[in-house]
């Protein structure tokens, strides 16, 4: 398989009636799009388009709309794995890509070089979840992957292995450093990778320098098992004092590059603040898969509008690096990068460490950005709901609600991360413990312990007083259903908050 045989985007049949190609099309020659052909140059052109892509949508089942805008504001939850499924899908995997009659020789080289790299199970499971767990979708990606990959750095043994910062070139780097696409430090509300792109910041010689750097920072990041079932959420951000329009053949490259990047796009944002960007808002939709295409939304507004927008979408913007009057920072993604370099040296994967921590992760150490990780507030919280139980029970009583707590933290996902040699390093089980009860020492220090709700029938603290029970509606209200801090108003669904809610039924 050929890059130019990459999956092209697919255009609703009505762009094609109403713009004639009437760009310049040897300009465009190679973008591996047809909708570089159909791009709308008059408001008439731009507004037609736009009714036509709300009327694609409007074509789409309730299922399927309701299932967009759940993904979007990141109420959808990951698909429960099942060992034997997930053997079976590998199986049916490995026979789609021997059946598959696109060019391999890409795919077969890298096998012939490396082949425990290329039929590793985890490599391969970041194909089957970035399809929805389609084998056959897969292969194509899979096979897609090495012809992109052999077509960006070349044959040899780079195809059996992954990109390190030592392959880019020193213009591949200067557009990696210029931070055009940073992974951003927190995730969003529903614990998902954000990736913010500032088209306006790009530094590049050639389409390809761009198209190699964002290889390299989708495929580190795409290692992360959570990431590839949660999916990604895409923010652009094309504002500043010179906002403008990025060029077609760069589109086009970037395109055909993100064809061979196992990723899932969940939610997209476009946000500008120049009102003469909105034909190339609209003919960028055109560049995208039709699934992705239906999740982007595009925002219009002043900088503080934009952040508002953002956060009704479950995105904390305290960390986004664009500031208002067009700066970008550069802060995080240079620290990002020397964590990358680390992990190099040390000959480790991306998959071996942890550069952003879950949502649901309790972080040690000081400092405001510790103490208000979401984790650390969840954790707070659920030592809240205990603190008075704690304060009456034994030495082994408070080990055992220490815990439980810890388990509960366990089951939704959440680790115990301490900052070690530049990276995040999981503690073992005795520290994780300790860091409970250290929660409950300074909870006793700030505050009186919580006392029982004076609705609170006395029969329930007898009962428990009796078997030892550990029963958080001891402390809380019976009326409380959720536990977990939120810190976007959109959101109200996630895999640990309902384990912690069954957890918590069962124990009342």
């Amino acid at each position: 398989m050929t890059p130019d045989e990459a999956p092209s985007c697919s255009l609703p049949k009505e762009i094609h009636d109403i713009i004639p190609k009437s760009v310049n099309l040897e300009a465009l020659k190679g973008t591996g799009c047809q909708a570089a052909a159909h791009f709308p140059i008059t408001p008439e052109q731009t507004e037609q388009i736009e009714e036509i892509l709300a009327k694609e949508m409007d074509k789409l089942s309730l299922v399927e709309r309701d299932q967009i805008l759940f993904d979007i504001h990141g109420f959808s939850e990951p698909e429960e794995e099942v060992e034997s499924t997930i053997n079976d899908l590998l199986k049916q995997m490995e026979v789609e890509i021997l059946k598959s009659k696109l060019k391999k020789a890409a795919y077969l080289e890298a096998k012939y070089l490396n082949e425990e790299y290329v039929t590793d199970r985890a490599f391969r499971l970041m194909f089957i979840r970035s399809e929805k767990y389609d084998p056959k979708l897969a292969a194509v990606r899979l096979i897609t992957h090495f012809a992109i990959k052999q077509d960006l750095f070349g044959s040899g043994e780079i195809l059996g292995r992954e990109i390190r910062l030592s392959d880019l070139s020193q213009d591949d780097m200067t557009s990696l450093e210029s931070g055009f696409m940073q992974v951003l430090p927190t995730r969003d509300a529903a614990g998902r990778s954000i990736f913010c792109v500032a088209p306006s910041h790009k530094k590049y010689k050639t389409p390809e320098n761009l198209a190699r750097s964002a290889w390299y920072v989708f495929t580190t990041t795409l290692r992360d098992e959570e990431t590839q079932k949660k999916g990604v959420v895409m923010v652009v951000y094309n504002t500043g004092k010179v906002p403008k329009a990025e060029e077609m053949k760069i589109m086009g490259r970037i395109h055909r590059t993100r064809q061979g990047i196992p990723k899932r796009i969940v939610g997209g944002h476009y946000c500008y603040s120049d009102a003469s960007l909105r034909p190339f808002v609209a003919g960028m939709r055109l560049f995208l898969d039709k699934e992705v295409r239906n999740r982007l939304r595009a925002h219009y507004g002043t900088h503080d509008d934009l952040l508002f927008k953002l956060q009704t979408f479950g995105i904390n913007t305290k960390d986004h690096p664009m500031a208002d009057n067009g700066i970008l920072s550069l802060a995080w993604h240079q620290e990002w990068l020397q964590i990358r370099k680390t992990q190099e040296e040390c000959n480790r994967a991306a998959s071996d460490d942890i550069t952003v921590p879950r949502r649901f992760d309790v972080l040690f150490g000081r400092g405001k950005n510790t103490r208000e990780h979401t984790g650390n507030l969840r954790a707070a919280h659920l030592v809240d709901m205990y603190q008075h139980k704690y304060e009456h029970a034994n030495k082994f009583q408070k080990t055992e609600i220490a815990e439980r707590i810890v388990s509960i933290i366990h089951e939704s996902y959440g680790r115990f991360l301490k900052w070690e040699n530049d990276l995040w390093v999981e503690v073992e089980h005795d520290a994780a413990r300790e860091k409970i009860s250290h929660f409950f020492r300074h909870n006793r220090s700030k505050k009186p312990p919580t006392t029982l709700p004076p609705t609170a029938p006395p029969t329930t603290v007898s009962s428990t007083s009796t078997d030892n029970k550990l029963d958080p509606a001891e402390t809380i209200s019976t009326s409380i259903k959720r536990v977990t801090p939120c810190p976007s108003p959109v959101h109200t669904g996630e895999v640990g908050d309902e384990r912690e809610a069954k957890h918590i039924r069962d124990h009342r």
